[in-house]
């Protein structure tokens, strides 16, 4: 068996190879499309891809779906992939040559006759194969690897190879003799771009797959070891765990989220920090920017409904660029602010985990105990501060507004919880307020344009052209969205 490096010269995208046609292409809905990318070595690898469900599908991340031993991507992925196109990623299933008709499909490469073969490592030529071609047919997006058993060992080797892409999730990788000559260890230190390995629980019980994860989390990688699972990508289908799936669920997309848009660089005048506030015995955590001298405006930024403070990273930088300070905090229950519990939709109720997110009041104290510490933090003007909240946080920023005090300028991403009080409030408080949506809202529509319009005041609507998207999610999904929210915040805070 040839050494991967040397299989990836080997391998390459015969010209023309890949048959999409243009105007199938450009289809933003509907079902997954057949493509074909050929390897120099002559094998045909079949896979369909799927846009993402908004129009913008070109610059929308896109995710290589990649199945386990025995199986292929429509069958493994049967009942994951329609919710992560719904939320906006593109999707393209990949079937490997290793594959086989497990999950009730055919592994559409694996039937082909030059496909044969002894050893899973050759897959690796199979995806290598189809990533150009990706870019080729106009998917500008970040670009992420989903890989399941062999093929999760073979994505982390590949990323190893192409610190271009934006991340890589495997679940449960293989190793020891099946992945002899490719084992996924061998290559972990080489890695520069993010990646999470998920496992279920049981599979700990194997000696070798506790190493193979505690080796992997040495070398940086970010590990979740699962309570109730199934094996690969299996652990995100309850009809294989037989057991919820929120909780993976949850973790995933939250990698995806802080993976999809890379922050840009921090101006040498700012600085950056970790603070820990503490608000009713919860110990919130904060990311403060700031300027090294002199005073600058500055912006909260609260984390939206199973959401952290991450979503705002590069409008934090943005802004940062702009002359203009943040503190992105987790609210209490949320992201790393969790020491006494953390909110988990559908949880079995426990002491360290909350059935039901925190109320108004509660979250509005946070509010109010973040402001103070920024108020009051040196290098920021206290006179000239925004906030912006998301989902449920938008209705606890301004129910904090009204009991201690309005700042100048508020941004409410789909704030669907928003209610009567705080819009009769919005014209009354004499700030500048900013309601954004998606176009196609799943929560708030025309609904929020309605009550913005009844509102007056200093308030606006802002839609953004990303689909379903909802709250911090818009931000991501439609990188714009950050530059439009920044400029709006830029004018309300330094005129």
């Amino acid at each position: 068996m040839h050494a991967m490096s040397a299989m990836r010269r080997r391998v390459q995208i015969i010209a023309g190879a890949v048959h999409l046609s243009t105007a199938a292409c450009c289809l933003a809905q509907g079902g997954p499309m057949e493509f074909h990318v050929t390897t120099r070595d002559g094998v045909v690898v079949t896979g369909d891809l799927q846009h993402a469900a908004h129009a913008r599908w070109p610059s929308a991340p896109t995710i290589v779906l990649l199945h386990q031993a025995g199986a292929n991507v429509r069958g493994e992925y049967r009942a994951i992939r329609p919710r992560l196109t719904e939320v906006g990623f593109n999707t393209v299933g990949v079937d490997t040559r290793g594959g086989g008709e497990r999950f009730g499909e055919v592994n559409r490469t694996e039937r082909s006759e030059s496909a044969a073969s002894s050893h899973y490592c050759v897959a690796q030529g199979d995806i290598e194969a189809v990533l150009p071609s990706l870019r080729s047919r106009g998917f500008s997006g970040p670009l992420f690897l989903w890989g399941s058993s062999y093929t999760a060992a073979l994505a982390i080797r590949i990323a190893a190879a192409h610190p271009e892409l934006a991340g890589v999730i495997a679940f449960s990788p293989a190793s020891g003799e099946p992945m002899r000559g490719c084992e996924p260890e061998a290559l972990a230190r080489r890695v520069r771009v993010p990646v999470l390995v998920m496992r279920p629980a049981a599979e700990m019980r194997e000696q070798w797959i506790a190493a193979q994860l505690d080796t992997l989390s040495a070398a940086g990688l970010e590990t979740m070891v699962v309570a109730r699972g199934a094996h690969g990508a299996s652990v995100l289908d309850s009809s294989r765990t037989h057991a919820p799936v929120e909780n993976q669920w949850s973790a995933v997309l939250d990698f995806m989220r802080r993976n999809v848009v890379a922050p840009r660089a921090l101006p040498a005048s700012f600085g950056e920090r970790r603070v820990v506030v503490e608000s009713d015995g919860w110990l919130l955590t904060t990311d403060l920017m700031v300027p090294r001298r002199g005073k600058a405006p500055a912006v909260l930024m609260l984390n939206g409904a199973n959401r952290d403070r991450h979503a705002y990273d590069r409008l934090a930088h943005v802004l940062a660029a702009r002359g203009i300070a943040s503190l992105r905090a987790d609210l209490r229950a949320a992201g790393n602010s969790a020491t006494l519990g953390r909110f988990v939709p559908g949880a079995d109720s426990d002491a360290s985990v909350l059935a039901q997110p925190p109320p108004d009041s509660a979250n509005a104290r946070d509010v109010v105990r973040l402001l103070a510490f920024l108020r009051g933090t040196a290098n920021v003007d206290s006179t000239r501060i925004g906030v912006v909240g998301a989902s449920y946080s938008a209705e606890a920023m301004a129910l904090a507004a009204r009991r201690a005090s309005y700042e100048r300028a508020y941004v409410a991403l789909s704030p669907g919880s928003f209610s009567d009080t705080s819009f009769a409030a919005v014209k009354q408080s004499g700030a500048r307020w900013l309601f954004v949506r998606s176009n196609d809202e799943r929560f708030v529509r025309s609904w929020l344009d309605d009550k913005v319009r009844a509102a007056g005041g200093s308030s606006t609507v802002m839609r953004i052209n990303a689909g379903s998207a909802h709250a911090t999610d818009i931000l991501t999904l439609e990188p714009s969205a950050i530059d439009r929210v920044a400029t709006w915040i830029s004018r309300a805070l330094l005129r």
